[in-house]
């Protein structure tokens, strides 16, 4: 494979497995950091500090990695979301909104994966709630974090950009690596 991936969130709870697997696939991945760098980084990963909250660094980021698939897995989460939310909807969804408009500016422009929460579905009490969710249960977010996740989705869905959403569930740290299902699903429905 010889496609870049660049990948924003690299090092969070589904960034991590998702840089080793894309790497361990072959792809040429450029992880952005912006506080902190892990130190067992996957071999040939490219680190790129990045501020996403700032429009010019997104712009140039994009324009020089000129990545074939954008991942965007970065976001100020529960609970850090509630001690600034309007600090947290400047990652959340307006450094999405700067992203997507990067990419869409591309001379190819690319493909977009973008991972909000199912938490925007709203509480599910499963003595009152038995079904399923599935693609078309509407959204009802009741706090910050699915409200802004739910507007940074809007944002991928509305661009021109080939994209996909796959809204995940509850991350439990200690299952951690994920097995490579997750972005192998990515990768199929990104081609």
């Amino acid at each position: 494979m010889s496609e870049t991936v660049l990948i924003t969130g690299a090092f969070g709870l589904v960034g991590a497995p998702t840089v080793a697997q894309f790497a361990a696939d072959g792809w040429r991945v450029v992880a952005t950091a912006h506080r902190r760098t892990p130190k067992d980084v996957p071999t040939g990963v490219r680190i790129r500090p990045t501020d996403l909250s700032d429009q010019t660094d997104v712009e140039r980021l994009v324009s020089e990695v000129a990545p074939a698939v954008i991942v965007r897995l970065a976001a100020v989460i529960p609970p850090q979301i509630h001690r600034d939310p309007v600090q947290a909807r400047k990652v959340n969804v307006d450094a999405n909104a700067t992203l997507v408009r990067a990419a869409e500016a591309q001379p190819r422009p690319p493909r977009f994966a973008h991972a909000p929460t199912c938490s925007l579905y709203g509480p599910r009490n499963p003595h009152h709630q038995t079904e399923l969710l599935r693609a078309d249960t509407p959204a009802r977010p009741f706090e910050h974090y699915g409200r802004q996740k739910l507007d940074a989705e809007e944002i991928v869905r509305s661009s021109n950009l080939a994209w996909v959403v796959s809204r995940l569930g509850s991350v439990d740290p200690a299952a951690m690596p994920f097995s490579g299902s997750e972005t192998d699903e990515i990768q199929q429905h990104l081609g």
